[in-house]
């Protein structure tokens, strides 16, 4: 009997020293909880957030000195500031064409792979002003690629 007695009194001690360090340091009402503000305000943000729109591009890729291009020339669009997820790979046409499509209007690094070429980069490309129209690249074999 000795035993269960003085193990009702350690659980009490227990019990009593734990309320009493929670009651120690009370939280004011008036303070919402920083971690539960903050998802709050990311779901309120996610709800009135609107949806970004999407579009198609269509690019239209020609290399200097050649009339179709090489199998397997490829093109990659990486998303850049308010897309920067966005990371995509296409192979181009032996004409060189390619659609992406369901891309974010956003500005875009484009990056041309055609076998026989060095690899070009198109460093920004707002989507925005290219969306109702074929975004056409010239490669040359020196210098920068040209976009019309």
């Amino acid at each position: 009997m000795k035993k269960y007695e003085e193990l009702i009194t350690a659980s009490v001690l227990i019990c009593t020293t734990l309320c009493g360090i929670a009651l120690a340091a009370p939280r004011s009402q008036d303070e919402p909880d920083r971690s539960r503000a903050a998802e709050t305000k990311k779901s309120e943000e996610k709800k009135t957030a609107k949806p970004q729109p999407v579009i198609a591009v269509h690019i239209k890729v020609s290399a200097q000195g050649v009339d179709t291009l090489p199998n397997q020339s490829s093109i990659q669009l990486k998303g850049l500031e308010d897309c920067e997820t966005l990371d995509r790979r296409g192979t181009l046409d032996s004409d060189g064409q390619i659609t992406f499509s369901e891309l974010p209007v956003c500005t875009v690094m484009l990056k041309i792979l055609i076998t026989g070429f060095d690899t070009k980069t198109l460093p920004a490309v707002d989507l925005a002003d290219r969306k109702n129209s074929t975004i056409r690249i010239q490669i040359r074999s020196a210098g920068p690629p040209i976009l019309n």
